[in-house]
C-alpha cells in the first residue's frame, strides 16, 4: 500500500518471498528506459517496507524487480 508520508517522503509495503532478493527502481517517466535502482535488499520476510526519503514530486514511478 502507497502512503506519502510527506512532502517528501513516499512509503510502500512489498510481498514477496523470503530469502529473495529485490530492487526497488525509480523513474519520472513511464515511457522512459532510465530507471535508476533505489535500494537493493535481501528480504528475510515475505513482505518488507521501502521509503524514498527524496520524493521531492509525485511525478515518480517505481518498480520492484526480483531475482538475482
Amino acid at each position: 500500500m502507497p502512503t506519502f508520508l510527506s512532502n517528501s517522503q513516499f512509503q510502500m509495503t512489498v510481498n514477496g518471498s523470503a530469502d529473495q532478493s529485490y530492487t526497488v527502481q525509480m523513474s519520472t517517466n513511464l515511457s522512459s528506459t532510465n530507471w535508476v535502482s533505489l535500494w537493493v535488499t535481501n528480504s528475510s520476510s515475505t513482505s518488507f517496507v521501502f521509503t524514498d526519503i527524496n520524493a521531492t514530486n509525485r511525478e515518480r514511478f517505481y518498480r520492484v524487480m526480483g531475482g538475482p
